[in-house]
C-alpha cells in the first residue's frame, strides 16, 4: 500500500480490526469504558451554541457517522483505476479530484503524497442529504473519528447529491472530527482537545444541544453508549455485492420525513416507530437501542 494511502487508511475505522457481517447490527464490544463526568466537563463542547431566529422552534439535530454509515472508503486497486479511465472528473478542495465511473462509486484522487481511494455511496444517501437541507426542521451534523486527510472531500461529494444540490442549503451545517476545535459555554473556540475517549465515544452531552432534540445515527453502538435512548444504530455498509439491495438509508429518509411531522421528543419518537422502520434491540453491555434492521 502506498505510504500516503497507508497513513490515510489508518484513519478509516472500517480498514482496521475484524470484518463484521453485512446487514447485521454490530454488537458492542465489552472493552469500552465510560468517560468520567470530569473528563466530559473538561472537554467543553464539540459544537458552538445553536443559532436560530427569535421565537423559532429548535431544529432536530441529526448527528450522522460517516464511514460505513453513509459511505465506504477503501484504497484504490489497479483494476478500479483501469475501469475508471475516461470517466468524468471534477476538482475538489485541497488538491483532490473526483471521478464518477458509476452512480454509486466515486474515485477520490488526493495529492501525490496521499494517493487515491474508492468511495462507495450507500444506496439512499442522496435522499438523506436532501432531507437535511431543510434547516427549519433539521440541523445536519457529521461526527466522524476521521481526520481532515479525506473527510472534507467526501463531504463535498455528498453535498453534490440531490435535486437541490446547486440551489439548496448545505445538508451538513457542522462537521466534528477528532481534531476539531472545542467550544466553551459561550461559544468561544478553545482549541483542539484530543481526549482519548473521543476516538471511540460520541457523547451527546458535548453537542451543546437540548437532548430531546438530538438523534445520533451510527453503525457502531459503542460510540453512542452514553445516550442509548436517542441512538439509531444501522448495520455497517461495506459497498460489496451483498449491499446492492441495502435499503437502510431509504428507511432513514422515511424516518426523517415522519420526524418532520412529529412533536415528540427524540427518545419518544424513536420508540414510536413501527418495526418496519426501526425497532429496539439489545446491542451489548446490557444496552438497548433503536436499530434499523
Amino acid at each position: 500500500m502506498h505510504g500516503g494511502v497507508r497513513a490515510a487508511a489508518q484513519q478509516l475505522p472500517g480498514l482496521r480490526g475484524q470484518a463484521r457481517a453485512a446487514g447485521k447490527i454490530a454488537k458492542m464490544r465489552p472493552k469500552y469504558a465510560l468517560p468520567s463526568q470530569q473528563e466530559l466537563d473538561e472537554v467543553g463542547y464539540v459544537l458552538p451554541p445553536p443559532r436560530r431566529a427569535a421565537g423559532a422552534a429548535p431544529a432536530m439535530s441529526v448527528v450522522l457517522d460517516l464511514h460505513e454509515t453513509l459511505v465506504r472508503l477503501e484504497p484504490l486497486s489497479d483494476g478500479d483505476r483501469a475501469r475508471s479511465k475516461g470517466a468524468p472528473a471534477g476538482c475538489l478542495a485541497g488538491g483532490w479530484s473526483i471521478e464518477a465511473p458509476e452512480s454509486s462509486r466515486r474515485i477520490l484522487s488526493g495529492p501525490p503524497e496521499v494517493g487515491s481511494f474508492l468511495l462507495h455511496l450507500r444506496p439512499g444517501v442522496d435522499a438523506v442529504v436532501e432531507a437535511l437541507r431543510d434547516h427549519a426542521t433539521y440541523e445536519g451534523v457529521l461526527w466522524t473519528v476521521g481526520g481532515l486527510l479525506y473527510v472534507n472531500s467526501i463531504i463535498e461529494a455528498l453535498e453534490a447529491l440531490g435535486p437541490t444540490a446547486k440551489c439548496g442549503a448545505p445538508a451538513f451545517q457542522h462537521v466534528v472530527m477528532s481534531d476539531s476545535p472545542r467550544f466553551d459555554a459561550a461559544g468561544a473556540a478553545c482549541g483542539p482537545s484530543d481526549w482519548p475517549f473521543l476516538h471511540d465515544c460520541k457523547p451527546a452531552a458535548l453537542l451543546h444541544r437540548d437532548p430531546a432534540r438530538v438523534v445520533q445515527v451510527d453503525d457502531r453502538p459503542e460510540y453512542l453508549r452514553l445516550s442509548p435512548d436517542t441512538a439509531l444504530v444501522v448495520p455497517p455498509f461495506y459497498g460489496t455485492e451483498a449491499d446492492r439491495d441495502d435499503d437502510v438509508l431509504r428507511r432513514l429518509a422515511e424516518i426523517l420525513a415522519r420526524m418532520a411531522e412529529s412533536d415528540l421528543p427524540a427518545a419518544a419518537f424513536l420508540k414510536s416507530l413501527p418495526p418496519t422502520l426501526a425497532k429496539k434491540q439489545e446491542v451489548g453491555n446490557g444496552l438497548t437501542m433503536s436499530c434499523i434492521v
